[in-house]
């Protein structure tokens, strides 16, 4: 079945496979691959449609629509697992196209297809969030299966390190909130990143005041050189110690005193 376009709007095709009995692609053999395409190229719709036909032995579901704004409407009211986004469209042309897209849709995977094998324009339009750049002459009936195949694991895997990550600092959070001390996480710059319940408490501070600031705004004027001093000290050659080992703590609450 052709997929077929016209001007600000979309169509829906299911893509069966040409072939069958290969071995099934992992994560997507139990349902169908959802690929918004959005290109004002009738030829490069039939392109990639077939490309996905002759490579991938599943359903593929191929949504075309020939602008952005069409592009954008059709994912109002329906999740894609991919979208292939032509760099030249009748709204905008080159990397501005890209950041239209993402500043819409950051979350999106999207493999930017262009006409231009150019790599400075492939490493940009990849620093920009792009997960692939496919030049268009250079296509191949399995070139783009794969790269949407292969953009869509990375993003899952991606999501599952970035909430293995949430659980763990909210496990860390919990555990640092329970202890009986002060404690103040802070990084190189001496920025406060974290502080406990109890430093709450003894400091009488708000919390999500006092995050994101220098780690100055909890010590004494007259003693800030010498924690600076110390602080840097202790980067150079860092070890397990108890803290303030050797010396006197100060600290400044939050009233003042």
């Amino acid at each position: 079945m052709i997929v077929g376009s016209y001007r600000g709007s979309w169509k829906e095709v299911e893509i069966m496979p040409d072939t069958y009995g290969r071995d099934s692609r992992p994560d997507f053999s139990d349902r169908l691959i959802a690929v918004l395409l959005i290109d004002d190229d009738p030829f490069i719709a039939t392109l990639v449609r077939k490309g996905f036909a002759r490579a991938l032995d599943q359903v593929v579901t191929l949504t075309h629509a020939d602008c952005l704004v069409a592009g954008f409407q059709r994912l109002a009211t329906q999740s894609f697992d991919a979208v292939l986004l032509d760099l030249n469209l009748p709204e905008s042309s080159g990397l501005e196209t890209l950041d239209r897209f993402l500043s819409e849709r950051p979350d999106d995977v999207v493999v930017v297809m262009s006409g231009h094998n150019d790599p400075l324009l492939s490493d940009a339009a990849l620093k920009r969030g792009a997960a692939d750049y496919i030049c268009k002459d250079d296509i191949k009936p399995s070139m783009l299966p794969r790269s949407i195949r292969n953009s869509v694991q990375r993003h899952r895997l991606l999501q599952e390190v970035n909430e293995l990550r949430e659980h763990q600092a909210d496990f860390l959070d919990g555990l640092l909130d329970s202890a009986a001390d002060c404690m103040v996480v802070y990084d190189q710059s001496g920025r406060i990143l974290f502080v406990n319940d109890q430093t709450v408490r003894v400091f009488g501070i708000d919390r999500d005041r006092v995050v994101g600031e220098s780690l100055e705004i909890l010590i004494p004027k007259e003693h800030r050189k010498e924690n600076a001093a110390l602080c840097d000290s202790y980067l150079q050659n860092p070890d397990v110690r108890p803290m303030g080992a050797g010396g006197t703590l100060h600290g400044l609450r939050g009233d003042g005193s």
